[in-house]
Parts: C-alpha cells; structure tokens; sequence
C-alpha cells in the first residue's frame, strides 16, 4: 500500500475509533453532567471566553472564514493534482478523500470536546423538577391568555399608550450588558466571562432565517442584530445560555426566558414574554386555530405592529438558500441528540406549562 494512503486510512481509522469511544460516552448522562461539564467545557469555555471577550469584534466569525478559505483551496489543489496525476489515480483520489474524511472527523471531534457533549447532558427538565408531560389544547390557551396579558401589561410600562409600538433607544452594548445582569441574578445558570458579539455574517443569517448562533470554537455568543430590536434581548439571553452549557433549543430558550425577566429591564422583560407568547400561540394554533385567534385578539395594538413587523422583516429575507440551511441545521440538531430536530425550539412551551404549572402549585401550598 502507498504509504501516504496507508498513513491517512491509520489516521482515519484512529478517529473513527475516537469518534466511536466519544458516542459511548455521550450515553453515560451522568458522567457528561459530573465531569464533562463541571471540570471540562467549564474550563475549555471560560478560557476561551477570556481570549475572545476582549476583542471588539468576532473573532469565531473570521475563523470560519479563515477555514473555509483554506478548505476550498485545498479542495482547488487537491483536483488540479488529480487531473495531472497519470499514474495510481486511484490511490491517490482515495487517499485524498481519507484524509479529507479525517479532517472532517477530527473538526467534530473538537467540537464535541469544546460543546458538544452537552447535548448529552440531564434533561433541564429533571434538574429543575419541572414536569414535562404531553401538553393539552386547554393548558396551552390558558398559558397563550396568560402570557398575552403580561405582555399587555409590559407593553404598556414602556409606551403608556397600548396603540403605539415602543422603540427602544438602547445601544447593542447596552443590550450585551444588561443580558449578564440577567444571568449574574441566576447563579445556577452563570459563568465566568462574558464574550457576545454581533456577527459579521448578518447579511446571511438574515436570508438563512437565523437570528444568532453560539460558536463553540471560539466561546463567542454571536448575534444577529438586523431583526427588529424587541427581539433582540431574548435572543442575546439564548444564545448566553448556549454558553452556560445549555446545549438543547428548547432549554435555551427558557433559560433566555428566565434570564431576561431576571434583568429587571422593562424591554428585556417585554422581549422575552413576547417571544413565549408567539411560540405558545403558534403551538396553540396548530391544536386550534381559532382559539389562537382569540388569543392575539386580545393583544395592545402596539403589540401587534410588533408581531407585525416580525413577520414582514422574515418574509423579505426569504430566499432559495433558507430550506438547505434548516435541513442541514434539523439534521445537525437530529445527529445530536435532538430527536426532533429544529421542531425542538417549540419544546419551549412544554418547559413553560411545567413551569408555571410548578410555580401555582407552590403558591397553593
């Protein structure tokens, strides 16, 4: 056997090997949650945080770019090579796509080593005592109404008038700022170091439909501030969950949700109560769609420009590309041990009923 094809099937093998060990381990929950998390990712994720944090811009952000880079002109040399190659063709395009696999395997192994394995980690539910049960068209409405007078009642701290929408005039910095505050107030949920940035790819994350991103490589919660601003807060208290350790959609969004109202900020409250109020309407209206009607009937005027522009500024950015990003990203989800894939984020209500199921039962006692 050639011997740089035997030294890339070796490689290869080796990592298929690793890889395997890895997917053993990810079965044992509660060493994932006792030593993977608590001494590991703790300490890999700080460090990179404090390198990162530092920097006014998003150094994840020019990595990928840096990487791609490379990848695609290592793919351009390694075709040119093959097309003059005139002797062992074969060999050489099999040790070519070894090593290529292998680069692949050892990228997500790092990966994993760096987040990954907290996708593996005891449900949130379970460490919150929350009850996650099958979730009833009456439960769901009930929360819908209760969560649309909140987000009246919000609304109208901020505006004084339910007809008018609120603009709020805080900076990007003052948004990142007030987020820690949220998690400083959540101990169990806190980290050392903060590092969020607002991403330099906003332009095709707009046209993917993806509102931000957490970027294991470099610790860097990476936000996408060209959506209307009321999304903003719940969407940096999402992605900071990510680097907490909260691996699974549905989690980041609740602790998002927890963690914003712990701010104590008017807007971060009003944008969290908000986003729980459209993804629990919009699980309402696939049980019932007249009840969920009823529901943002019920909402100030000035809430529903809000939802308004939501929607318009989404459907303007949809394009061909967005169906292969939330294939490849339902996939990525499946592949870790998020069964449902990008349906996953709509687990968010679920944690919401147990939650504020949890929290009337203990009011009653």
């Amino acid at each position: 056997m050639d011997k740089q094809l035997k030294r890339n099937v070796y490689w290869l093998i080796t990592l298929l090997l690793l890889l395997f060990i890895f997917r053993l381990i990810g079965g044992y929950t509660i060493l994932v949650e006792h030593v993977y998390f608590r001494y590991i990712y703790t300490a890999i994720s700080a460090t990179l945080r404090l390198i990162t944090g530092w920097l006014p811009f998003s150094f994840g952000d020019i990595l990928y770019t840096v990487v791609i880079l490379i990848a695609l002109l290592s793919i351009f040399k390694f075709i040119q090579k093959l097309v003059r190659t005139k002797e062992k063709k074969g060999v050489f395009l099999f040790s070519g796509l070894a090593k290529g696999l292998g680069i692949f395997i050892g990228a997500y192994l790092i990966f994993q080593i760096c987040w990954g394995f907290n996708y593996f980690r005891e449900p949130l539910s379970e460490r919150l005592n929350i009850t996650t049960d099958k979730v009833e068209k009456e439960q769901l409405k009930q929360l819908a109404l209760f969560l649309a007078q909140r987000v009246n009642e919000t609304h109208l701290k901020l505006t004084n008038d339910s007809l008018k929408q609120y603009k709020s005039t805080l900076s990007t910095k003052d948004l990142y700022e007030i987020a820690k505050t949220g998690y400083q107030e959540y101990p169990s949920f806190n980290f050392k170091f903060y590092s969020t940035k607002t991403s330099l790819y906003k332009k095709l994350l707009n046209y993917s439909g993806i509102g931000g991103y957490y970027n294991p490589f470099s610790g860097e919660a990476q936000v996408n501030t060209d959506p209307p601003k009321f999304c903003l807060p719940f969407t940096i208290c999402h992605e900071m969950a990510h680097q907490s350790g909260i691996s699974a959609e549905e989690e980041a969004n609740f602790v998002g949700y927890l963690t914003a109202l712990k701010t104590n900020n008017t807007f971060f409250i009003y944008s969290a109560e908000l986003e729980a109020f459209m993804y629990t309407a919009g699980e309402l209206g696939r049980m019932d769609s007249v009840a969920r009607r009823q529901c943002y009937k019920s909402l100030n005027k000035g809430v529903k420009e809000d939802i308004r522009e939501y929607k318009k500024f989404w459907l303007s950015h949809s394009s061909a590309i967005e169906p292969y990003f939330e294939w490849y990203y339902d996939w990525f989800l499946r592949s870790n041990n998020q069964p449902k894939g990008i349906r996953s984020y709509n687990e968010f209500v679920n944690l919401l009923v147990g939650y504020y199921d949890q929290k009337r039962t203990a009011q009653n006692k």
